[in-house]
């Protein structure tokens, strides 16, 4: 019930706008690094996904509180908001980027043709980029036998998440929001830092250590998660 309100009080304060398939990109208050010519979501009608971490990112986890995380990057090949009319072009965005730094955070996507409809889920396509860049890419310092070390976290592999606890009405003319809850503590807490190798004195996690990628993978769908879920 705690975490309920937590994220409830963050998804409050962070409904705003952004960025879309067929859509313009905008600040909704919680982007640092919003194009140029980008528009305020909240005097136009339309669809808009939110991204809001919870922890904040960067700071620590809280379910793994020797972890401090500084900076996270994803790539999504696609994003696409479902309705009861499916997947549509006016609700779906290629290939952009949701990074967290000191200087960053995620601009908010703007569906300003969506279709008036009940949304019920946001499938999520991570990919590597077009210039081969990882689909995840998270550093960050973690403590290791009393010890602080720097860490990365990265992966090129292809991972689909779907989104789900919505049931949002969107009227011709309206406009709604759809946060979605990123909480890098599922990802982090059950990595076993001490196994990983330390090239450059970097505690590294990458697809050449297969098991315990694809473990770290296999947490990815609590990463992502709706208000209601």
């Amino acid at each position: 019930m705690k975490r309920l309100m937590s994220v409830f009080l963050l998804v409050v304060a962070a409904c705003g706008g952004g960025d879309g398939g067929s859509s313009n990109l905008a600040d909704g208050g919680a982007s640092l690094d919003s194009p140029s010519g980008s528009a305020d979501a909240s005097a136009a009608p339309g669809l808009t996904v939110e991204w809001v971490a919870a922890p904040a990112i960067p700071g620590p986890q809280q379910l793994s509180t020797m972890v401090n995380v500084t900076s996270a990057k994803f790539h999504l090949k696609k994003l696409e908001v479902i309705g009861d009319g499916g997947a549509l072009p006016e609700t779906t965005q290629d290939e952009f980027d949701i990074l967290w730094d000191s200087a960053h955070a995620p601009a908010s996507i703007l569906f300003v043709t969506a279709p008036p409809a009940i949304y019920s889920k946001v499938r999520l396509s991570f990919d590597k980029g077009s210039s081969n860049a990882p689909s995840i890419e998270i550093t960050g310092t973690v403590l290791v036998s009393g010890t602080t070390e720097m860490f990365r976290v990265t992966s090129v592999q292809k991972t689909d998440v779907e989104v789900t606890g919505y049931s949002v009405r969107l009227d011709l003319g309206e406009s709604e929001g759809m946060p979605i809850i990123v909480g890098l503590d599922a990802l982090l807490a059950d990595v076993n830092w001490m196994a990983l190798p330390t090239p450059g004195g970097v505690r590294t996690l990458d697809d050449t250590s297969t098991q315990a990628m694809d473990s770290f993978l296999d947490h990815l769908e609590y990463t992502f998660s709706g208000p209601l879920e």
